[in-house]
């Protein structure tokens, strides 16, 4: 059984979009779409990083609880929710889907593409894709000789004795062992660390260190305000621990733009 917690999304297969009707396509065999009941833990929660929205994908089923209209057009669409334009109700109104299919547990995009035709006829949801100027931050080195900080280590492979993550890191795999703290071990572009950001910051992540290889790194942080005694701020955790930095700038970015959209018909 496999859990996704929004906070965390990572990167799903991609379906490709256009300003479009309804077209035919997979569905799924029965769904159910409410508004969520009040969440009684959310003073336990500090978003971003820790959010009690989730969904998950045990065989046969696609169950879903506190996501927003917006996290599941992100999902739907394998777009950063950071990237999806629409209105302000699709960002804070939450339901809960609970739906049933036939598929093969191996088959992403056959899930995606029935998720994309329930928020399309449940939910009237039409959208297009363009690019748009927006805010970003780009991960750079820190220091003009590009010394790394001690918690980002070159390693000749994944074999090598471990010296900051524990056994339990795959190879090539970025972990977390809480909201604030990511373990890696193995190739940089496949622990795509930038994207791991985005939660924390609400803002796309664009990798400028120019790095390549294996490393590993562990990166803790507070999200705290002010931070947390024994850990500092997310930017300060980068610079000391890793030898990098955030530098505010702005890119043109793909974006999935709202047309139109609708609270949900009934069941």
């Amino acid at each position: 059984m496999r859990y996704v917690y929004t906070s965390f999304l990572a990167v799903v297969l991609g379906v490709s979009t256009s300003a479009q009707p309804p077209v035919p396509g997979p569905r799924f065999e029965v769904a159910s779409v409410k508004p969520s009941t009040p969440n009684l833990l959310a003073g336990d929660c500090k978003p971003p990083t820790c959010s009690t929205a989730f969904y998950r994908t045990p065989p046969g089923r696609f169950i879903a609880t506190r996501m927003s209209v917006e996290e599941y057009v992100s999902v739907a669409y394998s777009m950063p929710a950071n990237r999806v334009i629409g209105p302000d109700w699709a960002k804070t109104e939450r339901y809960d889907i609970e739906a049933t299919h036939g598929l093969p547990d191996s088959d992403r995009p056959g899930l995606l593409a029935m998720l994309q035709r329930l928020l399309q006829e449940r939910f009237s949801l039409r959208v297009h894709t363009e690019q748009r100027p927006m805010p970003v931050f780009l991960l750079k080195k820190a220091r003009e000789d590009g010394k790394l900080g001690p918690r980002l280590v070159s390693i000749a492979n994944c074999d090598v004795p471990r010296t900051i993550v524990p056994d339990y890191v795959g190879c090539s795999v970025l972990g977390t062992s809480g909201p604030t703290t990511r373990l890696g071990r193995g190739d940089w572009k496949r622990l795509a660390l930038s994207g791991r950001l985005e939660p924390s910051i609400d803002r796309p992540v664009i990798d400028e260190t120019g790095l390549s290889g294996l490393f590993e790194l562990r990166l803790d942080w507070s999200d705290d305000n002010p931070p947390a005694a024994d850990r500092p701020s997310l930017f300060t955790a980068l610079r000391e621990q890793l030898g990098l930095k955030l530098e505010a700038a702005e890119r043109p970015m793909d974006v999935l733009v709202i047309d139109t959209v609708e609270r949900p018909t009934p069941n």
